[in-house]
C-alpha cells in the first residue's frame, strides 16, 4: 500500500465516522451565528424596548428582576449589546427551602461567555469548597433600558436558540460525554482538513491547473475538490478553536505550558459559587466607584459577588471598543484592574474567533461559509465513495469474464480519484 493510498483511506473512513456529527455541529453553529437576531424574531415581546438608553440605576434593575422572580437571586446584570436590545439579569433559582436548585445542562445565550467554565464542570459536582454540586437552575429577566420595567422572563435553555446551543456544544447529552464527543469530532475535522489538503495537492501538474474545474468526470468530484480547497483553512481554524472549547481544562493546561493562565479550579470557584447573601456594597455604589475612575467608559456587565471570592466584577468598554474588567472587594471596597494573562488572552481570542460574531462582517461571512461547507463535503464525499465502489464492482465483473474493458475501468477509477 502506497503512502497516498493509506492517507486516502484514512481520510475516507475518518469522514465516514465523523461525518454526521460534523454536519450536525456545522449546521447548529451556523444557526448560532444568528442566535440573538433569531431569538428576537421568535420572542418579540422580550425585545419590546421603549428606547436604547439605560436610564435607571443598577439597583433598580436588580430590584425589578428580584420582584419578577421571587425564588431567584440575581448574579449578573448585562447592558444591551446594541440598540433595540433589552437589559438582562441572570437569576440563580432556589427551591422553597432556599437551597440551590438541581443541575441543568446549559447556560443561557446572553450569559454563555460568562458560564463556559461552569458548563464544563462535572454534573456530579466538584470537590472545590464553596462551589455547588452541579450546575444551578437559572432563568433570565428581560428589562426595558429606559424604565426598568420587566418585559418578561424566560428560560433560554428551553428556547430554540438554547436547543441549538446544546446541540452544538454537547449533542443534547451533556451527562453522557456529549462535550467530549464534540471535541473528538473536532479533532477528526482537523485531521480531515490536513489529509484533504495533502490529497488535493497536484502530482506532476501545475498548481494553477489544479485549481481548474476538471479534476474528475463527475460534478461531485469537482465540487468536493473546489469547495474543500477554498474552505480548508477557515475550516481548520474552526476545528482547532472548537477543540479548545470542548476540552477547556486540557486546553488551558496546554496553553499554560507556553504562557501563564488562570487555573481552571480558580475560574470554577469564582463563577460557580452561590451568590453572597448580604453584600456590604450596593450595586450602583460599585458601578459608580468603577466608572469614576474609567473616564468615558460605559458598563457592559456587573457580576455580583459569590460566596467563594466575595468580589464584584465589572466589565466596562470605551467608545473605541476597548474593554477591561475591574474587580471590587466587597469587604474593603478595594478596586483592582487585573492584567490579562497572556494565556487567558489567547484563549479568549480563540473563543471569539470560533464564535464568529465579534470580528467584523468579513469574518462572519467566512465563518458562515465554513459552517455550510461540511454538509456539501460530506455528501459529495459519500458520492465519490459510492462511485468508486461501483467502478470496482464493474472492474471485478469484467475481470471475471476476461473482458478487456476491465483495465479501462481501472484506469477510469484512478482518474476518478486523482486527488481524492
Amino acid at each position: 500500500m502506497t503512502l497516498r493510498l493509506f492517507w486516502r483511506r484514512f481520510h475516507l473512513w475518518t469522514g465516514v465516522a465523523c461525518g454526521l456529527f460534523l454536519v450536525t455541529m456545522a449546521l447548529s453553529g451556523t444557526v448560532l451565528l444568528f442566535g440573538a437576531k433569531l431569538d428576537r424574531v421568535l420572542h418579540p415581546g422580550l425585545y419590546a424596548v421603549t428606547g436604547p438608553a439605560a436610564a435607571q440605576p443598577a439597583d433598580v434593575y436588580l430590584a425589578k428582576a428580584k420582584a419578577a422572580v421571587p425564588n431567584g437571586e440575581p448574579t449578573q446584570l448585562r447592558w444591551p449589546e446594541e440598540a433595540g436590545f433589552p437589559l438582562t439579569v441572570l437569576m440563580r433559582l432556589t427551591d422553597r427551602a432556599g437551597r440551590q436548585g438541581a443541575p441543568h445542562a446549559n447556560a443561557p445565550e446572553q450569559a454563555a461567555s460568562e458560564h463556559r467554565a461552569d458548563r464544563n464542570a462535572s454534573p456530579r459536582g466538584g470537590a472545590e469548597p464553596g462551589v455547588p454540586a452541579g450546575r444551578p437552575r437559572i432563568t433570565m429577566v428581560y428589562l426595558d433600558p429606559p424604565t426598568g420595567e420587566v418585559l418578561g422572563t424566560a428560560d433560554p435553555r428551553a428556547s430554540v436558540v438554547g436547543w441549538f446551543r446544546s446541540l452544538h456544544e454537547d449533542l443534547l447529552i451533556p451527562a453522557f460525554g456529549g462535550r467530549s464527543i464534540v471535541g473528538w469530532d473536532g479533532v477528526g475535522l482537523f485531521v480531515l482538513c490536513l489529509t484533504g489538503l495533502y490529497l488535493w495537492w497536484p502530482r506532476g501538474a501545475s498548481l494553477l491547473r489544479a485549481l481548474g474545474w476538471r479534476r474528475g468526470p463527475a460534478i461531485s468530484i469537482n465540487l468536493h475538490h473546489r469547495v474543500g480547497f477554498w474552505i480548508v483553512v477557515p475550516l481548520a481554524v474552526m476545528a482547532f478553536t472548537g477543540i479548545f472549547q470542548a476540552f477547556q481544562p486540557q486546553g488551558r493546561a496546554f496553553i499554560g505550558l507556553f504562557a501563564p493562565t488562570t487555573p481552571q479550579q480558580m475560574l470554577q470557584r469564582a463563577r460557580g459559587g452561590a451568590p453572597l447573601p448580604k453584600p456590604n456594597l450596593e450595586p450602583q455604589q460599585v458601578l459608580d466607584t468603577v466608572l469614576s475612575n474609567g473616564g468615558s467608559m460605559h458598563p457592559v456587565l456587573l457580576a455580583l459577588p459569590s460566596e467563594p471570592d466575595k468580589t464584584w466584577r465589572v466589565q466596562v468598554s470605551g467608545a473605541d471598543g476597548d474593554a477591561k474588567t475591574v474587580l471590587v472587594e466587597d469587604a474593603t471596597k478595594a478596586v483592582s484592574t487585573p492584567q490579562a494573562l497572556q494565556g487567558d488572552a489567547f484563549l479568549a481570542f480563540m473563543r471569539r474567533i470560533h464564535d464568529g460574531t465579534h470580528d467584523g462582517p468579513i469574518w462572519n461571512v467566512i465563518v458562515l461559509l465554513a459552517g455550510l461547507s461540511p454538509p456539501l463535503l460530506f455528501v459529495t464525499g459519500i458520492m465519490m465513495w459510492l462511485r468508486r465502489r461501483r467502478n470496482e464492482s464493474r472492474g471485478a465483473a469484467n475481470r471475471a469474464t476476461d473482458e478487456p474493458i476491465a483495465s479501462i475501468s481501472t484506469r477510469a477509477l484512478d482518474q476518478d480519484h486523482i486527488a481524492a
